[in-house]
C-alpha cells in the first residue's frame, strides 16, 4: 500500500512560504533607513559648507551612497509607485529624506555653482519641488512586496513538490 503524498493547497500558509516575503520586507526596511541615513548625513547645509575634507568623507561612505543610489534606482524601476529619493531619480512618487531646510540650503548651492560640488549630477534635469516621501505610499509598497515574495514563495513550492511527485512516481 503506497503512501499518499499530502499536496497542500498552492496558497495554505506554511512557515517555509513567509521566508521569501520576510526577507523583501527586511531589505525594503533596510533600504528606507539607509536613504534616510545618507539624506540626514550627506544632504545637508552643514555637510555642504564644509570645504575641507567632503572628498574623503565621501570615500569612506562610498558603500553607503552607492547603496543607496542603486537600490532606490532598482526598487523604483521594479515598483514604479515606489516613493524613491528625488536626488537618485525623479518620478511622480519620489520625496526628500531630508529636512525642507537642508533642501533649500542644497538647492541654492546647486543653482548658484552650476554643480561644480558634484551634487549637481545626481539630480536629474530641473529640481523638483520639496516633497516628502509617503508613508502611505511606503506601506503600501511593503504590503504588495510582501504579496508578491508570498506569491513567488508559493510558486517555488509548488514546482518543488510537483519535481518531488514525479521522482516518487518513478
Amino acid at each position: 500500500m503506497p503512501q499518499e503524498i499530502i499536496k497542500p493547497s498552492f496558497l495554505k500558509p506554511t512557515f517555509a512560504k513567509f521566508i521569501i516575503p520576510i526577507l523583501l520586507l527586511v531589505f525594503l526596511a533596510f533600504v528606507y533607513i539607509e536613504t534616510r541615513n545618507v539624506g540626514l548625513n550627506f544632504w545637508s547645509c552643514e555637510f555642504l559648507s564644509e570645504d575641507k575634507g567632503q572628498e574623503e568623507i565621501l570615500e569612506e561612505n562610498y558603500f553607503k551612497l552607492f547603496f543607496s543610489m542603486y537600490s532606490n534606482l532598482i526598487l523604483s524601476e521594479i515598483n514604479p509607485l515606489y516613493p524613491v529619493d528625488c536626488m537618485v531619480h525623479s518620478s511622480d512618487f519620489c520625496g526628500y529624506y531630508f529636512s525642507e531646510e537642508n533642501y533649500l540650503c542644497i538647492k541654492n548651492s546647486i543653482l548658484s555653482k552650476e554643480g561644480s560640488s558634484g551634487f549637481g549630477s545626481l539630480l536629474n534635469s530641473g529640481i523638483m519641488k520639496y516633497k516628502k516621501p509617503s508613508m502611505l505610499l511606503l506601506l503600501l509598497n511593503a504590503f504588495l512586496f510582501f504579496i508578491a515574495g508570498y506569491l513567488i514563495s508559493c510558486t517555488i513550492a509548488w514546482v518543488y513538490n510537483k519535481i518531488k511527485s514525479r521522482n516518487q512516481q518513478q
